[in-house]
C-alpha cells in the first residue's frame, strides 16, 4: 500500500503528522506562549471556527511589552459554538498570564449576529484565562490599556410575565442576558494599574470556574476602569473572589440588573466608584451572612439605582462618603456581627452623603448619618438610624433647586436603552422594552404632592431605634394636592424606638389655599409604649422644636393629642398675625360676638393696640 522504496522513516513522519492534524480538529490548537515586542504591532481575525478548543489567540503566556498593540476584530454570523476571541491558559507548570505593559494596547471587539446554542450556552467571550495557579493574572500595567467590546447582536424574545427578574422562568429577559455573552470570563486574579474599559451585552467580567483558592480582582491606584454590561457589569459571587478598590482609583461599573455582584468587596480611603444598574451593590438573594462588604473612611461611592443602590448584603464595617439616588438606597441590607442580631456593626455616612430614596426592609443594619449630610424619603425608613444631619420628606427637587437625573436618563445618555432590569445596548436598542413586555425604570417623584414617611413597617414585627442628634426635619404644608392631603408627615410604628433632639423645619406652598380650618398632621407615633417604667410616647418627651408657622396674617401653632392610642402633633390655626391694631379718630367698628371674625382676632393677636378719641368699638 505504500510506494516501492519508501523508507520507514519517511512512513513514520506521515502518519505523526496525519495524528497531529487529526488531534487538532478533535481537541483544537495547543496554547502558544506569545509575545509582542516592544512597539510592535499584529491583528487578528476572530471567525467562526474560533470556538474554545480553537480561540483565535491561544497562548499560555500573552505578553505585550512597551507600545505594543495587539487587535482582535471580528464580525460573525451563524454560530453555533461559544466564539472566544482570546484564551490565555496555564499549561501544566508554565504560562497563565496575560500582561499588558506600559503604553501597550490591547483591543478586542467581536460581534455575534445570529446562533443556534443550547440555552445555556454563551454565544461569544471577548476575553478568557484560566490556570489553578492563584499567582497566574490578567494584569494592565500602569499607562497600558485593554479594551474588550463583545457583542450579541441576535433579537431577544418577548416576555409572557412581565418579570424581568424571575429566578424560575428561563425565558425571562433577565435569563436571557444571563446567556448573552461575556466581556472578560476570568480564571486568574485580575491587577489593574492602568486603563480597563469592557462593554458587553451580557456581563462585563465573570468568573469562570469556581476558583479553590483565593483570587482577588484589584484596582489599583491611578487605575480608571469603565465598565457597562446589559446584565451585570462584575460578576464575582464566589467567597475566593475578593474586590478591593485601592487608594487614588476610579471604576465606573455599569449593569442592567446589577453594577457589582460581590461576596467580598473592599472600598479603600481615597478610592472612587460609581456604580449603576437595577441594583448598584448587591448579591443575588439576600443571605446575612457570608459576604463582607468593608468601606474605608475617606472612600466615595456613588450609585444610581432603579430599585436598591445596596442590595442584600452584610456589611462588615466602615465609613464613607455616599451619593445615593433609587428606589431605595438601602434593601434588605444588614450590619450583623458574625451573624449576630444583637451585635450591629455601625455603618457611617460622612459628610457630604446625600441619599435621595428609602431604607427598606434593613432592621438589622446601623446607620449613623454625620452632621453635613441629607437623605430625601417619600416612604419608608426601617432601620436603626441616628441621624445628625437632615431628613426631607419627599423628593430633592421639592426642596432644592435642581434637576437630579435618575438610572433611566444617565443610561439613555449612554445611547443605551434602559429597562428595569436590562440595559439594551448594540443592535439589541432597536428592540423597543414595549415590544419585549418589559418593566421600565422608575421615573422622579412627582414634586407635587405630599409624602408620608414611616420608621418601621410594624407589620413585619421588627424592632428598631432612631434617635434624633440635633437634626433637621423637613417638611412641606400649604395648600391641599390631587389627594387632599395639605402637607408631609413623619409616623412612627409601634416598634419604633425615638429618642434624642431636633427641630422641625417647615417648607411652606400653594399658601393663598391655606384657611382658617386647615390642620396640618405632621408627626404621628403609634402604640402606648412603657417607657423607664411608665405608659407613654416617645414623641411627648421628645425635645423636638416646632415653630409656628404663618400663611399670610394665618398664624398657626402647634397642638398634641392623644387618639385611639395615638400620639398626634398638628399644627391648628392660632390667630391672626397684625404688627398693631388701630381704631382711628371718629371711626367706628362693631364685634359680633356670635360669628368668629376677624376683627376679634386681629385685636388678640396685635402688638399694640390703640383706640384714639372719638372712636367707638360696638359688642
Amino acid at each position: 500500500y505504500f510506494r516501492k522504496g519508501m523508507s520507514m522513516k519517511k512512513i513514520f513522519l506521515k502518519v505523526l503528522l496525519f495524528v497531529f492534524l487529526f488531534s487538532i480538529s478533535l481537541y483544537g490548537a495547543s496554547p502558544q506562549d506569545i509575545t509582542l515586542e516592544k512597539g510592535e504591532t499584529k491583528e487578528y481575525e476572530v471567525k467562526a471556527v474560533n470556538n474554545e478548543a480553537n480561540p483565535a489567540v491561544y497562548a499560555k503566556d500573552l505578553i505585550l511589552k512597551k507600545g505594543a498593540t495587539l487587535k482582535v476584530n471580528g464580525n460573525i454570523d451563524n454560530v453555533n459554538k461559544t466564539i472566544v476571541g482570546i484564551f490565555v491558559k496555564r499549561q501544566g507548570f508554565k504560562g497563565g498570564n496575560l500582561e499588558i505593559q506600559k503604553g501597550a494596547k490591547l483591543e478586542v471587539n467581536v460581534e455575534v449576529q445570529n446562533y443556534t446554542l443550547s440555552s445555556k450556552k454563551i454565544p461569544l467571550e471577548g476575553v478568557r484565562t484560566f490556570s489553578l495557579n492563584s499567582s497566574n493574572k490578567l494584569k494592565i500595567d500602569e499607562g497600558a490599556t485593554l479594551t474588550v467590546k463583545a457583542h450579541s447582536n441576535k433579537a431577544l424574545i418577548p416576555e409572557d410575565n412581565h418579570n424581568s427578574h424571575s429566578h424560575d422562568d428561563e425565558d425571562d429577559l433577565f435569563h436571557q442576558m444571563w446567556h448573552r455573552g461575556i466581556g472578560i470570563n476570568l480564571g486568574t486574579s485580575l491587577e489593574v494599574k492602568g486603563n480597563l474599559n469592557v462593554e458587553s451585552t451580557g456581563t462585563g467580567i465573570k468568573n469562570y470556574k469556581e476558583p479553590s483558592d483565593e483570587r482577588s480582582l484589584v484596582f489599583d491606584k491611578g487605575s480608571k476602569t469603565f465598565i457597562k454590561a446589559g446584565l451585570i457589569g462584575i460578576d464575582a459571587n464566589t467567597e475566593k473572589q475578593r474586590v478591593i478598590f485601592k487608594e487614588g482609583s476610579y471604576s465606573q461599573i455599569i449593569g442592567g440588573a446589577y453594577g457589582l455582584i460581590s461576596k467580598n468587596a473592599t472600598f479603600e480611603k481615597g478610592s472612587k466608584v460609581k456604580a449603576m444598574g437595577k441594583y448598584g451593590l448587591g448579591n443575588f438573594k439576600y443571605s446575612g451572612t457570608g459576604d463582607k462588604y468593608t468601606f474605608q473612611a475617606g472612600s466615595e461611592i456613588e450609585i444610581l439605582a432603579n430599585q436598591a443602590a445596596l442590595y442584600a448584603i452584610n456589611i462588615k464595617e466602615g465609613s464613607t462618603k455616599l451619593i445615593a439616588k433609587a428606589r431605595n438606597v438601602f434593601m434588605q441590607v444588614d450590619t450583623r456581627v458574625n451573624g449576630n442580631e444583637n451585635n450591629l456593626a455601625t455603618l457611617t455616612l460622612e459628610k457630604g452623603s446625600i441619599l435621595e430614596g428609602n431604607i427598606d426592609k434593613s432592621w438589622k443594619a446601623k446607620i449613623l448619618m454625620e452632621k453635613g449630610t441629607k437623605i430625601f424619603s417619600d416612604d419608608r425608613i426601617d432601620t436603626n438610624l441616628d441621624l445628625r444631619g437632615e431628613l426631607f420628606v419627599g423628593p430633592r427637587e421639592a426642596y432644592e433647586n435642581i434637576k437630579s437625573k435618575n438610572y433611566k436618563e444617565e443610561i439613555e445618555k449612554m445611547d443605551f436603552v434602559a429597562g428595569a432590569s436590562v440595559i439594551l445596548m448594540g443592535k439589541l436598542k432597536n428592540q423597543s422594552l414595549k415590544s419585549l413586555n418589559a418593566k421600565t425604570p422608575y421615573e422622579n417623584l412627582p414634586t407635587d404632592k405630599y409624602y408620608t414617611v414611616r420608621f418601621n413597617d410594624y407589620t413585619y414585627n421588627n424592632k428598631i431605634k432612631v434617635n434624633f442628634d440635633n437634626s433637621k426635619i423637613h417638611l412641606r404644608i400649604g395648600g391641599a394636592d390631587k389627594t387632599g392631603a395639605t402637607n408631609d408627615k413623619i409616623f412612627f410604628s409601634r416598634n419604633t424606638t425615638i429618642n434624642g433632639k431636633g427641630e422641625v423645619v417647615f417648607h411652606k406652598r400653594n399658601s393663598s389655599q391655606v384657611t382658617k380650618n386647615t390642620v396640618f398632621k405632621i408627626l404621628e407615633e403609634e402604640g402606648l409604649k412603657n417607657i423607664n417604667g411608665i405608659q407613654g410616647y416617645y414623641l411627648e418627651k421628645l425635645p423636638l422644636k416646632i415653630p409656628d408657622v404663618s400663611f399670610g396674617q394665618l398664624v398657626f401653632t402647634t397642638k398634641v393629642q392623644k387618639l385611639n392610642g395615638r400620639y398626634v402633633v398638628s399644627l391648628v390655626f392660632k390667630g391672626i398675625e397684625a404688627d398693631n391694631f388701630l381704631l382711628a379718630k371718629g371711626e367706628t367698628k362693631t364685634l359680633n360676638k356670635k360669628k368668629e371674625g376677624s376683627l376679634e382676632d386681629a385685636i388678640l393677636s396685635a402688638k399694640e393696640v390703640t383706640i384714639e378719641e372719638k372712636s367707638t368699638l360696638n359688642i
